[in-house]
């Protein structure tokens, strides 16, 4: 019997993009787009589309952005504390 996670996987992405995330990975084709998902920037995004289903394009317009603001505070003079 399946795993039940990965039905309840399948049922979600379904009902969201309108097919399952198995048939999308048995197809090599993006569960959210339909587009081919045969090739990605990193093996990290490989292992993602056999987990979720997403091509390279969908991980990366899905992802949240990758700016990070780090606080650094200022001198007296206003200028930046060496780190």
């Amino acid at each position: 019997m399946e795993n039940s996670w990965l039905h309840r996987l399948d049922t979600y992405t379904n009902e969201t993009y309108g097919r399952p995330r198995s048939r999308a990975v048995d197809e090599q084709t993006c569960v959210s787009c339909g587009s081919t998902a045969r090739t990605f920037d990193t093996r990290y995004a490989t292992e993602s589309y056999a987990r979720v289903g997403l091509c390279q394009h969908c991980q990366r317009a899905s992802a949240p952005p990758a700016d990070v603001v780090v606080f650094r505070p200022r001198d007296a003079a206003g200028s930046l504390d060496a780190v």
